[in-house]
């Protein structure tokens, strides 16, 4: 009886929209919502916050209850649903906030930090770019106050703290990077106390006798190289020398090439390692440039000039591959048995843009130009697995198609320029394997026929691969079925076809100077925030379903997860000259997609009747 007296109170407050009646059902089981919440988060105030979303989708699903609901053991479960999403996100918000604290706390003498940061010193100064560094260098190594600072480059006292600080920072991540944590407050005064040390006696004066005598062309030609490598260590860009060509090489150092006059060469060189430093001998290394992408699991000795489009990458326009036949081009090789590799192009990438691709069994590596220069190291890490099953509805889904890829960005340059897509076909089973998978953020999809010979990509389930894991997965089979239907006139030539995408969760906002800093500090700034707890939602939150529309007008799309989609059903039809064929109508609405309790029906979601409108040509 009191479950029924539960759902009379819901239905009137459904109906009706009376609070009286929802205020009963909240005084009711609100102590019991709350000790649940209680004993699951230990939290008193987390609790209150739990028991108030609870009750907040108890008003939302009041109308869904049907009789016989018992509403104790729908609020029991819904309790445990959401107190463990928001133990997820106070756990990120903590951890943030311990390890923020870990930073200003690391209050070590000056003495101690500087043996740990001298060794990364020049890596660190080098990644940064030639404003900050002029700033960190008048600081520290020069010594000048904030307001000598300022004057030197033209900028007010309060901007050069700014630069200044700024500039710490980044190299505060770089030597977290590798293994060195020590805050701000630590680092600055370790570099102006050691940095710069006392020359030996007599060097000064030998080195003005030099000077006054004109050197010896040896040494003119040194002070020409240190100046280049400054150029390429703290710009990062690529010139361009006639006469005798400098081939800049990216690991800091420059070599002289005797050539044509009007050609330039790049050459990469590194050595590649395994994560306990060894030497790897015999991987594969490939250049990828906009002129010449990669795709990273073909394991052939080539590349393919111009870039194309790959299953979830973003990529660059084509650009037409002239090369100079001098130097020798050489875009892949295989390291020698030091690990060591060299790579020479022919040719300046286009935008100054290059990265070195390493596949291997022992594992993978993407570096891009810019930190090759910086360390020529280049660490690989072991290969991931992904397997799993295809379900379509409650049905396996045997020989489909199912895609492995990355979602890229303008920023991420070094994901468009080597393409990390792959493809496999479900067994009879619906099982799929990818045996060898690059330890990045992916995502899973499977290709839908939407209408003849066009196939589209559906479902983006994302995954977060580490180095050596082995995941299994499950595609579609869960969700709810949304069917619908368009109106249909079987004399009309229109094929429809339709498409959801999700309403993601907020992207990167990036700073107001964006355009202001390289397009290497725009890459690590987009690395660092997609591994951020706010990129993680986002990309859990990237989703879309492709589906056709059946030739009577209907359409029905299986295992939408829930949340806020735009649908969009789209209607082509034969060009009037019967070449092609032409955009003819569409219609798009917002569909709301509840999530599914336990209990609660999966009967299919009715969308209704969707009415396009013709499209001007």
């Amino acid at each position: 009886m009191e479950a029924m007296e539960d759902i009379e109170l819901l239905r009137e407050y459904a109906q009706q929209r009376s609070e009286p009646a929802f205020t009963e059902l909240v005084n009711r089981h609100i102590d019991f919502v709350y000790s649940t919440a209680l004993r699951l988060v230990s939290e008193s105030q987390l609790a209150e916050d739990v028991t108030q979303l609870v009750f907040i989708r108890l008003a939302r699903k009041a109308g869904s209850f049907r009789d016989g609901t018992i509403l104790s053991g729908w609020l029991y479960r819904t309790t445990q649903f959401v107190a463990q999403t928001a133990l997820r996100s106070d756990w990120r918000r903590r951890k943030r906030e311990n390890l923020a604290m870990q930073f200003t706390e690391l209050n070590r003498d000056s003495e101690s930090v500087w043996k740990e940061v001298a060794p990364l010193l020049e890596q660190a100064v080098a990644q940064l770019r030639q404003a900050d560094q002029d700033a960190v260098l008048l600081r520290f190594f020069a010594g000048k106050s904030l307001r000598e600072v300022g004057d030197a480059l033209g900028i007010s006292d309060d901007t050069a703290q700014k630069r200044v600080n700024r500039a710490l920072e980044k190299m505060r991540t770089y030597f977290a990077k590798h293994g060195v944590v020590a805050s701000v407050a630590a680092i600055a005064p370790a570099i102006s106390a050691h940095a710069v040390q006392t020359a030996p006696v007599g060097l000064a004066s030998n080195l003005v006798t030099a000077s006054l005598t004109g050197g010896s062309a040896a040494g003119i030609g040194g002070i020409t190289l240190n100046a280049l490598k400054a150029m390429a260590l703290a710009k990062l860009k690529f010139a361009t020398v006639t006469g005798l060509v400098a081939a800049i090489l990216f690991t800091g150092a420059v070599v002289t090439t005797r050539m044509r006059p009007d050609a330039t060469a790049v050459v990469l060189r590194g050595t590649v390692r395994t994560p306990d430093g060894k030497p790897l001998a015999g991987a594969l290394v490939r250049a990828a440039t906009p002129q010449a992408y990669v795709r990273l699991y073909q394991t052939t000795n080539s590349v393919s000039s111009t870039n194309g489009t790959v299953a979830l990458t973003n990529t660059t326009g084509g650009v037409s591959n002239r090369l100079t036949r001098t130097p020798k081009q050489t875009l892949s090789t295989n390291t020698a048995m030091d690990g060591s590799f060299v790579i020479s192009l022919a040719e300046l990438p286009k935008d100054g843009l290059a990265a070195v691709v390493v596949n291997s069994d022992a594992g993978y590596a993407l570096v891009t130009a810019p930190e090759l220069s910086a360390n020529p190291d280049v660490i690989v890490q072991p290969w991931a697995r992904i397997e799993g099953v295809l379900r379509v509805g409650k049905s396996f889904a045997s020989n489909e198609t199912v895609n492995i890829g990355i979602w890229g960005a303008t920023e991420l340059y070094d994901w468009n320029l080597v393409q990390h897509g792959a493809s496999t076909k479900t067994d009879a089973n619906g099982r799929f394997v990818f045996p060898r998978v690059a330890p990045v953020d992916v995502w899973l999809t499977h290709l839908v026929m939407v209408k003849t010979n066009d196939w589209r990509q559906s479902g983006h389930h994302y995954v977060k691969v580490s180095p050596g894991d082995q995941i299994v997965v499950q595609l579609g089979g869960v969700g709810r079925v949304l069917t619908g239907r368009v109106p249909w006139n079987p004399t009309n030539k229109l094929v429809f076809y339709g498409s959801m995408w999700a309403n993601a969760a907020p992207g990167a906002r990036h700073p107001r100077n964006w355009k202001d800093i390289s397009r290497e500090e725009q890459r690590k700034y987009e690395r660092a925030w997609r591994d951020s707890p706010e990129g993680e939602l986002f990309k859990d939150s990237v989703r879309n379903y492709e589906f056709p529309v059946q030739s009577n007008g209907t359409f029905r799309v299986y295992d939408v997860r829930p949340g806020f989609y735009r649908m969009q059903l789209r209607a082509d039809e034969p060009a009037p000259d019967g070449k092609g064929i032409r955009h003819a109508a569409e219609v798009e609405v917002l569909v709301d997609v509840p999530e599914m309790f336990a209990g609660e029906s999966d009967e299919p979601i009715d969308i209704g009747t969707l009415s396009p409108k013709p499209v001007r040509p």
